[in-house]
């Protein structure tokens, strides 16, 4: 980075959009706490409580998946093997018929 140069701006997260942004940083909690907006306690309160939604969410979220999973994914991967071996074993049915064989004179 050159000198007298910004970081970059990362972008905030659409779980996290809305949230008071660095909270949890010393500079930011200094600030909350000498202008009687929040007091550290509070705002430890508040960033558990966001971690709390986060993890419920990605919770539900990974049910979901695995519940996908479960009722759509897996059957139709199965019907799909069963398929494919009623395939293979009727190439392996018609490989196996000997045909006659034609004799010329």
């Amino acid at each position: 980075m050159a000198p007298g140069s910004r970081p970059a701006r990362v972008a905030q997260p659409p779980h996290l959009r809305g949230r008071v942004a660095g909270a949890g940083q010393q500079g930011h909690r200094r600030r909350y706490e000498k202008f009687g907006i929040l007091t550290k306690r509070e705002l430890e309160a508040r960033r558990d409580i966001a971690y709390e939604q986060y993890v419920k969410a990605v919770n539900v979220e990974a049910n979901i998946v695995i519940e996908l999973a479960r009722t759509k994914i897996f059957p139709a991967a199965f019907r799909y093997e069963t398929e494919l071996a009623h395939n293979v074993a009727a190439l392996k049915a018609a490989a196996s018929i000997r045909r006659p064989t034609c004799s010329t004179p």
